[in-house]
This record gives C-alpha cells, sequence and structure tokens, in this order.
C-alpha cells in the first residue's frame, strides 16, 4: 500500500514549485484535490507550446491529481472549500498571504475548519517579513538574492539558471515539511503551518558564497564554466567536442599532469597547490587546453577517472532522457494519457510506500472531477 494512502490534500498552488510538491504527496498516494480557478491555474498556459490545454509545464508537475474548479470570489465557492477542507489532512498553497486571506485560504482561516490541518504555505518571500507580500518568480529571486550576480561570463551581463532549481527546491522543502508534519501530528494531534519560500531555498543554495563574503567581504565573481575556488575545473573542447574535466584536488591533479605527459607541472610552484592554480588559472588553461583538446572524449572517459579526475560529456536533453541510466532509474517515465510524451519520474526512490506507476493517473483536464468533489 502506498505510504500516503488515506491522506487528502487540497491543493491551491499553480507553476512549479507547489504543483511539485503536490505531485510528490501524489506520487506517495495521497488524494491530491487541485483547486483551480475558472480559467484553470496559470501553470496551464505557460510558454508558447502546448498540447491541448496543457503546456508541458503542467504535464510535468500534475500527474495523480483531481481537478476541481472553484470561484473564490463567490459565496457558493467559499463553502465548497469549507466542504472539502473539513476532510482534508493537509492544505497546499501558492497564494500569496493577504490574497490568502482575501479569499480566506489562509491558514488562520482554514484551521477554524479543521483544527489540526497542516497548512504548507509556498511563496516568493515567506509569509513573515517585510517582503512578504512582494511579488516572488524563480528568476526574480536569482537576482535578488545575488546569485545571478555570479552566474554568467566575466564582463558580461549576469545570467539566470537555464533550470528553475529554486522552485524545485522550494517544492521539494514544501514535501519534506509535509511530511514532517504528518509525522508531528501523529505524536501531537496538533496541525500546523508550514511556511517554505524561493527566498528561503536560493539563501540556503548559496552555500559557501555566504560565509565566504561575511569572513572576507569578497563576493563571488562571475567566471562561466569555471569555480571559482578550484582549477583545473571547467568546460574544455576536445578533439571530437566540449565535456567537463575537472580536478577537485591536489591528488587528482597531480594524476591529470602524468597523464597529460606533464609530470612537470606537478612541482611548478605556480600550479603545485590549488590556491597556486587558481591564482595562475590563466597560464595554465593555455598550457592545458592544446593537451586536453588533442583527444577524443572517450579517451579521456577512459584514462582520467581512475585518478579521480571529474570528467563528463555534455549531453543534449534528447541524449540525456534516452540513456540506459535514466530508463534504469526511472528518471524519465511514459506519462499516462499521453502516447509518446515523457516526463521526469519521481526523484525519489523507496523499497515500499510509493504508488505504483501502473495506478499513476494523468494531468486532469480543467474540473475534470467536479462531479466528485463538489456533489459531496
Amino acid at each position: 500500500m502506498a505510504l500516503l494512502t488515506g491522506v487528502r490534500v487540497v491543493d491551491f498552488s499553480a507553476a512549479a514549485a507547489g504543483p511539485f510538491c503536490t505531485q510528490l504527496l501524489g506520487d506517495l498516494g495521497a488524494e491530491v484535490i487541485k483547486i483551480e480557478p475558472p480559467t484553470g491555474e496559470h501553470g496551464r498556459h505557460w510558454g508558447d507550446t502546448r498540447i491541448g490545454d496543457k503546456s508541458f509545464l503542467y504535464l510535468a508537475g500534475n500527474r495523480n491529481k483531481k481537478s476541481v474548479v472553484v470561484d473564490l470570489k463567490s459565496a457558493q465557492g467559499r463553502a465548497d472549500v469549507e466542504r472539502l477542507v473539513e476532510s482534508a489532512d493537509v492544505v497546499v498553497s501558492s497564494y500569496a498571504p493577504p490574497r490568502a486571506a482575501q479569499f480566506h485560504i489562509d491558514y488562520a482561516s482554514l484551521k477554524k475548519v479543521r483544527a489540526d490541518l497542516i497548512y504548507v504555505s509556498i511563496t516568493g518571500y515567506g509569509a513573515t517579513g517585510p517582503r512578504m507580500n512582494a511579488n516572488g518568480m524563480d528568476v526574480l529571486l536569482q537576482a535578488d538574492t545575488g546569485i545571478m550576480s555570479f552566474t554568467g561570463e566575466p564582463g558580461r551581463p549576469s545570467v539566470r539558471m537555464a533550470i528553475s532549481a529554486l522552485d524545485i527546491m522550494t517544492g521539494a522543502m514544501g514535501f519534506a515539511g509535509a511530511m514532517a508534519a504528518l509525522r508531528e501530528r501523529d505524536t501531537s494531534g496538533e496541525g500546523q503551518l508550514v511556511d517554505v519560500s524561493l527566498y528561503d531555498s536560493a539563501m540556503s543554495m548559496l552555500l559557501w558564497a555566504v560565509p565566504q563574503v561575511s569572513a572576507t567581504g569578497v563576493n563571488p565573481r562571475k567566471m562561466g564554466s569555471d569555480f571559482e575556488h578550484l582549477f583545473p575545473y571547467s568546460v574544455w573542447e576536445l578533439a571530437d567536442g566540449y565535456a567537463f574535466i575537472g580536478s577537485p584536488n591536489d591528488g587528482s591533479w597531480r594524476f591529470l599532469a602524468e597523464q597529460l605527459g606533464r609530470a612537470d607541472l606537478i612541482d611548478d610552484p605556480r600550479f603545485a597547490t590549488n590556491p597556486a592554480r587558481v591564482a595562475n588559472r590563466e597560464d595554465l588553461r593555455e598550457i592545458l587546453a592544446p593537451l586536453l583538446g588533442a583527444e577524443p572524449l572517450e579517451h579521456w572517459l577512459e584514462t582520467l577517472p581512475a585518478g579521480g579526475v571529474l570528467v563528463s560529456q555534455i549531453r543534449e536533453v534528447d541524449d540525456a532522457i534516452a540513456d540506459p541510466h535514466a530508463l534504469a532509474r526511472g528518471a524519465v517515465r511514459d506519462l499516462p494519457g499521453f502516447p509518446g510524451i515523457k516526463v521526469p519520474g519521481p526523484p525519489l526512490h523507496l523499497e515500499r510506500g510509493m504508488l505504483p506507476e501502473s495506478e499513476w493517473t494523468a494531468p486532469p483536464s480543467l474540473g475534470a472531477d467536479n462531479d466528485k468533489y463538489l456533489s459531496l
């Protein structure tokens, strides 16, 4: 039996972070009831391509859910919500706090409907603080928290990460918070507010940059594909294309130098230690580039990893999703109801407790489950 069988989730989220959270709950067997406005949540219409009324973003984040259309501005809509929440274990909302309060779907309102409710708030800036009401999207938080300031090529404008990493991490934190709160409720019998935000996710992803800046006052720099604190650790042009090759420590650097036929570099004071290599990276790059570029990727894959050197081809997505390892791990799955369409699989593997793939359901059409849930 799936781990969350019998757990009901009422989902007021949209776009990426919230739907990713509730999809994970659904992958563990929770009954996820997606509440949408009459026009559908805006993730349905994201981007410039879609299948019917469903964008690729919507298809990727909404399996194993039901769709119910509710007009939150109407008295009937509010009554429908209260009836659903009475039997809900978890509510997930991506409405900013004042907007949620306006529609009476904030935590303070809904815990009056069910006292032991777990309420997961997924917003841009969180449910507290001076910017709690500010608009927050992945790209805005990349810019606002400093991530974008050191992403890109030196001397050129900053760029955003090509994927919505903050959305995905925040959704995962919402999932983790919901699971922790459910476990805590088993002990205390009480519900609680779980407050996660793109802002907090972004700040936590700064990781080494926060202690660096607080200790030295020196901000991270844009380095392109390089890493500021290690070298060699970059993308290189090989005889048959591009690949990432990096030495994460002095031992792997010595091995790399030997494999390149340049053991003399090991004791060169400019390159003997990682701090020295970082300080003299351009001199070393000039030496390494033609040596690495003289051989194809396969040669370096066969020789360098044995010494701890990091090597990876740079795949296109079509190649990555067809990789045997992706298929073996279930990292890419067929989407029920959409022949030929594949989506990312759950990034979670349990020996027991996952909803069997044979029981997965397709991302629902708008209002597909109104009759079931609004006629209760």
